[in-house]
């Protein structure tokens, strides 16, 4: 997991820009690492390989729709299959708000507005991870999910997202959304 994660950092935003080398390389780790692994008789978890797979063929198909909706389903069998994985919750609200709008054939801008199912879903899962840990940084997704349609259902989120990350100027500034 730790390949992945830095495989995630190294990409950037996953949903707006094309998967990066670094990214692909650490990727491409994290599964030959599984490979030996299993070849020792050990094994990662059925999360762990859900977050994996779908990530790398994110990576592999070059971030296109198909790498991108892989990527979706991959964090929707981990919240399937371990419904106490916030992070999957967060992930999965981010995936939706991101996934649906970025594939205009024509691949023009991402900040057109995502469909209204999506965002009623990534707002439900939003608020059952701010349900759990109220200072969670998911206040971010709730900004983004509402900002463009009906922005007065993330007022609940400008007062505490400073806070959920004092250190990062971003999450100050989102409030101001």
């Amino acid at each position: 997991m730790a390949l992945w994660g830095m495989a995630m950092a190294a990409n950037g935003d996953v949903w707006v820009h094309r998967p990066v080398a670094r990214a692909r390389a650490l990727a491409d780790r994290a599964v030959a690492l599984r490979y030996r692994l299993s070849r020792q008789g050990k094994s990662l978890t059925a999360r762990e390989n859900a977050y994996l797979d779908g990530f790398v063929r994110l990576q592999r198909t070059g971030g296109t729709r198909a790498g991108r909706r892989a990527w979706l389903d991959s964090l929707r069998e981990v919240g399937r299959g371990h419904p106490e994985d916030r992070e999957a919750k967060a992930f999965l609200a981010f995936a939706l708000l991101k996934n649906d709008h970025l594939y205009k054939p024509d691949g023009s801008s991402y900040l057109t507005r995502p469909s209204a199912a999506f965002l009623r879903e990534g707002d439900g899962l939003v608020d059952r991870v701010l349900a759990e840990q109220p200072d969670h940084p998911a206040h971010h997704y709730k900004i983004h999910i509402w900002d463009y349609h009906e922005p007065e259902r993330a007022r609940g989120s400008t007062d505490p997202i400073g806070p959920s990350e004092p250190r990062i100027a971003h999450m100050w500034h989102m409030a101001g959304h």
